[in-house]
């Protein structure tokens, strides 16, 4: 049986460093900000500049307090109108809390997808040319 686990994770660390590896990350969740006002309201509630992302890039982003310490650690990511937030389950209703703790007036919706939404991770150095195959494209 440890054999098998092990040639099991040789296998995967195999194809992260030389192909392909993938796998569903379920320690992680995705909160759907939409509304007339959430680029606007997020900029202020955040510690990068979430204006500024186009539709279809993200990046690392924090929540802060007032002094300046971590509540929050999370990416931010762009797509269309919509903006979502990939944070860890551990953090996820905190962060809720304390962005819905600041929205007031706005015309902000949050939500949480729980369960919803699963995330597949894939890595390794032929990951790119790896979807454009799968889409019909040319890495």
């Amino acid at each position: 049986m440890i054999d098998a686990v092990t040639q099991n994770v040789r296998d995967d660390v195999y194809a992260v460093r030389h192909g392909v590896g993938a796998w569903i990350r379920e320690d992680h969740t995705f909160v759907r900000l939409e509304g007339r006002d959430v680029a606007a309201w997020l900029q202020t509630q955040t510690s990068n500049d979430v204006v500024a992302l186009k539709s279809g890039e993200g990046h690392a982003n924090a929540l802060l307090d007032r002094k300046g310490r971590l509540q929050a650690h999370f990416t931010v990511h762009r797509w269309g109108d919509e903006y979502w937030l990939i944070v860890e389950r551990i953090q996820s209703t905190n962060l809720l809390e304390q962005l819905d703790a600041h929205l007031f007036a706005e015309d902000v919706h949050m939500y949480d997808s729980g369960d919803e939404v699963e995330q597949l991770v894939l890595q390794g150095p032929r990951t790119l040319s790896f979807l454009a195959g799968i889409m019909g494209e040319s890495a």
